[in-house]
């Protein structure tokens, strides 16, 4: 009878001290990553240059991109790029050399017009997302279009999950069903939504857009690109981890988030939505620059070992900058005009920050980096660097993490 009441009186305790745990765990879904706490981390990530792809000195017509917006690997180490701008996608193998082209300017199956993010299924077909056509594309092995579906607003990026089902993220549709990410099987259909939006505007084109990415896992990171916030989402939908971080901005508006990070409070209506939103006392308040140029997260990825990776801005750009990163796309998608250009600030860049946090979402490494950045790719210990905006290059590094 004794031995009965300990093992009773064992399993009441292992049973509180989970029930403890979990509560803990719940407590702590929201990270916060102090100013101090990121600069203290700067130069624990080193970034080796390895190579470059493109460029406005590229002689190779083949290795030329007029706006290289996206690049996969596939499970062969095979390289592909999307070309914007060229309507087409150029295969490369691991050394760099020059394979074939999918896809030519056109509607029709097999052409391609905005290609940009890509996704391999598990049988290695490649599915690419469209923005120009509204739709996206499944290639081949050889390259030759299999399946074609359309989409009703602009998609701006794209996953395929191991399940083989497409997520999808479109500000335009994220702001009439407030949700973040759309995922739909071969065929087009939605299968579900997943992720909350915040954003109050009553406009699309003014609301908050987001950049996303997937892991190995299958689980989903939406970064704000206004606001320091990354939230972690699995396919199913579930918010398991979000985490902030402080910005080096002078102008600093507050934006409040409750004690788990799913609903945000912006600064315009904080006063009069945080009691009613927020419980008191459990909120947690971050500083957010409130200009047009200033970017929070612009672009995320993840490696192997599961840490984030966010690029974020480091500083304001100068005027020259800014003059600079103002690019006029004319409406058929014939050319760039670059006239207006200064190609001298594209040297010794130091605007852009690249920022490494650990699975738990608390910040590791850091790394000032010296090229303009609107997305990247982590493929091992190797990160591409895409800057297809100004330069027309992508940036190949080796990483490696002090410790």
């Amino acid at each position: 009878m004794k031995m009965k009441r300990m093992s009773i009186a064992v399993i009441a305790v292992a049973i509180l001290s989970l029930w403890i745990t979990c509560l803990a765990a719940e407590k702590s879904a929201l990270v916060h990553n102090t100013h101090q706490e990121i600069a203290a981390m700067e130069n624990k990530l080193q970034l080796k240059l390895i190579r470059t792809w493109g460029g406005e000195d590229e002689q190779d017509e083949e290795k030329f991109f007029v706006y290289p917006s996206n690049i996969a690997i596939d499970s062969r180490d095979r390289v592909y790029i999307s070309d914007r701008y060229n309507f087409c996608i150029k295969v490369f193998d691991e050394t760099g050399k020059y394979l074939r082209t999918i896809g030519r300017k056109g509607r029709g199956p097999g052409d391609l017009v905005g290609p940009g993010s890509t996704g391999f299924s598990t049988s290695g077909d490649l599915w690419v997302m469209e923005r120009g056509n509204r739709r996206f594309q499944c290639f081949d092995t050889f390259g030759k279009s299999k399946t074609i579906f359309k989409y009703k607003h602009i998609p701006i990026w794209m996953a395929v999950t191991g399940k083989n089902e497409i997520a999808v993220y479109s500000p335009y549709m994220t702001h009439k069903t407030r949700k973040l990410i759309s995922l739909y099987n071969e065929k087009g259909k939605c299968l579900r939504e997943i992720g909350t939006y915040h954003d109050p505007s009553k406009i699309a084109i003014g609301c908050e857009w987001l950049v996303f990415a997937k892991d190995q896992h299958d689980n989903f990171f939406a970064g704000n690109m206004k606001t320091p916030v990354v939230r972690k989402y699995t396919a199913g939908g579930t918010m398991v981890m979000a985490f902030t971080f402080e910005t080096p901005a002078k102008k600093r508006p507050e934006i409040g988030l409750n004690e788990k990070g799913d609903e945000i409070v912006r600064f315009d209506h904080l006063k009069k939505r945080r009691n009613r939103i927020l419980r008191k006392g459990n909120d947690v308040i971050i500083k957010t620059d409130k200009t047009k140029d200033y970017r929070a997260c612009m672009a995320i990825g993840t490696d192997s070992l599961d840490n984030i990776y966010v690029v974020t801005a480091r500083r304001h750009l100068s005027e020259k900058e800014s003059d600079a990163s103002r690019i006029m796309v004319s409406s058929d998608y014939q050319f760039i005009d670059r006239s207006k250009m200064n190609f001298d600030v594209l040297e010794n860049i130091d605007c852009h920050r690249l920022i490494v946090f650990n699975p738990l979402g608390k910040v590791i490494a850091g790394v000032v980096l010296t090229t303009f950045c609107h997305d990247i790719y982590i493929q091992d210990n190797r990160i591409f660097i895409i800057d297809g905006e100004l330069s027309q290059t992508i940036f190949e590094y080796e990483m490696v993490i002090k410790e």
